[in-house]
């Protein structure tokens, strides 16, 4: 579990680029890159809180937003009905495709809320044909992708686990994915505890995998379940997220 919290994540060096392409796609090596990446190993945090805490009867919504290309429509849409704490799956930060923005950023600022960030993935190129028609460059200023938690109220803790770290999208012809979003990275949550009027609470924003099978994702959600037996033991925990749950069935 990774407890680090910075306020900038900061960005892939052109030496650490150039290990990242001429590393072997094994699982062996993608953890090394895994754990060898500051930004991919740390929670940012930003925004801006409006309040201390959450009242008794509050409202969550949880959105994959797909990279995020429209962040002030999709803040807009949001705010039609005012959440207390915002789920998201899928936001981009410093990704061609979304106009090099930090969409988060951008998202938690139009609504007022403070967030957490963690990145899923770095993307190593522009994404698939209709991602590639949005890119405003030829390159992705930073290229993380990753989910994030908005919040009305400060966190008084937050972490990133990571479900998986063998590489499911590096290794893609071991894992038979899409060779058009080359990534090194894998599947994560983010945990934050918030304060509310009756005792704190845990909240969580995942995304398990997409390419795999309902057992996989079973694995993951049982590493989640089991992490937070020791983040947020005897504390209500409420779980949202994009978890694929429709993918690679009969």
């Amino acid at each position: 579990m990774i407890l680090t919290q910075v306020s900038v994540l900061p960005p892939v060096t052109t030496a650490e680029r150039t290990r990242i392409l001429d590393a072997p796609r094994t699982a062996h090596a993608h953890r090394e890159l895994l754990g060898s990446l500051p930004a991919m190993n740390a929670v940012q945090l930003g925004g801006t809180a409006h309040a201390n805490v959450l009242p008794t009867s509050f409202s969550v919504a949880a959105w994959n937003v797909e990279r995020c290309l429209f962040p002030e429509d999709t803040a807009t849409h949001l705010a039609s009905i005012a959440p207390h704490i915002v789920l998201v799956s899928e936001v981009d930060h410093g990704m061609a495709r979304t106009a090099q923005r930090h969409t988060t950023e951008a998202m938690a600022e139009a609504l007022g809320m403070t967030y957490a960030y963690g990145v899923e993935f770095h993307e190593l190129d522009l994404g698939g044909p209709t991602e590639r028609a949005y890119c405003t460059d030829d390159f992705n200023a930073l290229g993380w992708h990753g989910n994030a938690i908005l919040s009305s109220v400060p966190f008084e803790k937050t972490a990133m686990l990571r479900l998986d770290d063998h590489g499911h999208w590096f290794a893609s012809e071991e894992n038979n994915v899409d060779a058009e979003q080359p990534r090194v990275g894998g599947r994560m949550a983010l945990l934050a505890v918030v304060q509310t009027e009756t005792g704190p609470l845990c909240v969580v924003s995942t995304h398990l995998e997409s390419n795999a099978d309902a057992q996989h994702r079973h694995q993951q959600f049982t590493i989640l379940l089991d992490a937070l037996e020791e983040f947020a033991p005897n504390m209500p925990v409420l779980i949202g997220g994009d978890l694929n749950t429709g993918n690679h069935l009969p």
